[in-house]
């Protein structure tokens, strides 16, 4: 789809060198991710916060050195980003150790043979500051090393089992994510600096509906099974707190892109290139809260074949129509960002009806399973079962 544009080569080639300096922090950013998830899972959202303000400072101060009187240009930014991954990923690491990898204090033992007839142990020499400071990498190291450890067959069965799907899943959003980007090329340099300002609003609001996921990924599973009926609640209500929070992100994003896009750059053509399509994001931006949220309970109820079918179906729909969207004449980023709204609306609807079909399930199988008796009629149930009443009295005296 490039090919069919003029594409700005300066443009291009900036955007090359960017993503390649990006890919040295790739394994930065997926330590950090991972530690993330690790923290929540283990109902400890704080801890997973604590990294960002020192990484957003690292980012700030070196985008404006770098960029500013380096004059390095994108490659810097790529830089900063590059360093604000790696000082992330130091932090909860460090976090990670501290609360979860923190090897077991070392007990002095009750009595030594030195200790009969009154003798006292001689005091231990003190370690020297400086052997103690050099020890302390290797200390750190040794804490790493331990969160090294390789799973077993049955563990890496079941981890594939969760895994594929949601990679399967990711991988055609990115995917998808791509081939916007490619299309919106093919009309030149200030439809794509105007499509740069609208992803950068997009991405900006995207975690308000990905933490409403994640709050029902950490707390759903718990009730589920065992207390059903709190499950469907806490489900109803982030459902309708997706819908509240997405207008009014919705209409916080339209009104940024509208009413203040000097914000983002100063040249009145991309102001103009932003106005028509700013409806537009802001549908989708209202869209993408609810079925993040929709898709954190699926996650929960670990409907994870049916979600991935329903995202490689959305990319396929995408990929079709933005080739049809870049073969007519009139094509512009308004079109784009059509299809944007409509993948998004596509995966509101379906995630729903996904979400219907799971809860059926998980009352049906509730209702049919046998009811366990209630604490105080137990005793009456052993009073009235003889074996109960052959193994001996309820009461021992």
């Amino acid at each position: 789809m490039m090919a069919g544009g003029a594409a700005n080569g300066a443009a291009f080639g900036g955007a090359v060198q960017y993503t390649l300096i990006r890919a040295v922090g790739l394994p930065a950013a997926l330590v950090a991710m991972v530690l993330q998830a690790g923290f929540i899972a283990n109902k400890d959202a704080n801890s997973s916060l604590l990294a960002v303000p020192f990484a957003a400072v690292a980012n700030i101060v070196l985008d404006c050195a770098l960029v500013g009187p380096l004059n390095l240009g994108a490659a810097g930014a790529a830089w900063g980003t590059v360093a604000s991954q790696l000082v992330s990923a130091a932090l909860l690491l460090r976090l990670w150790i501290r609360k979860h990898g923190a090897p077991a204090p070392r007990l002095a033992p009750a009595w030594s043979p030195s200790q009969q007839d009154g003798v006292l142990p001689e005091p231990e020499a003190e370690e020297p500051v400086l052997r103690r400071q050099l020890r302390a990498p290797l200390r750190a190291l040794g804490g790493v090393r331990r969160l090294l450890v390789l799973p077993k067959r049955a563990e890496l069965a079941s981890l594939a089992a969760l895994v594929a799907p949601m990679s399967l899943a990711l991988s055609a959003r990115s995917a998808m994510s791509l081939s916007i980007t490619a299309s919106v090329a093919c009309l030149g340099t200030v439809a794509l600096a105007a499509h740069q300002v609208f992803e950068c609003l997009y991405w900006l609001f995207c975690p308000f509906g990905d933490a409403l996921g994640v709050c029902s990924q950490a707390y759903l599973p718990e009730l589920l099974g065992t207390k059903e009926r709190l499950a469907r609640t806490l489900q109803s209500r982030v459902a309708l707190a997706s819908a509240s929070l997405g207008v009014g992100i919705g209409a916080l994003s339209l009104w940024v892109s509208r009413a203040a896009p000097h914000l983002f750059t100063r040249h009145a053509a991309v102001h103009a290139a932003m106005s028509a399509p700013a409806a537009w994001l802001g549908a989708s931006m209202a869209a993408y809260i609810v079925s993040g949220a929709l898709e954190g309970s699926l996650i929960a109820r670990r409907c994870l074949r049916p979600l991935a079918a329903s995202h490689v179906g959305n990319t396929a729909f995408a990929l079709g129509a933005l080739v049809c969207a870049v073969r007519r004449p009139g094509f512009s980023l308004a079109a784009v960002w059509r299809i944007v709204t409509a993948v998004n609306v596509m995966r509101c609807v379906e995630f729903s009806a996904l979400l219907v079909v799971a809860t059926r399930r998980a009352r049906a199988k509730a209702a049919s399973a046998p009811p366990r008796p209630r604490p105080r009629v137990r005793a009456l149930f052993r009073l009235l079962d003889p074996r109960a009443a052959a193994a001996g009295p309820l009461l021992q005296p």
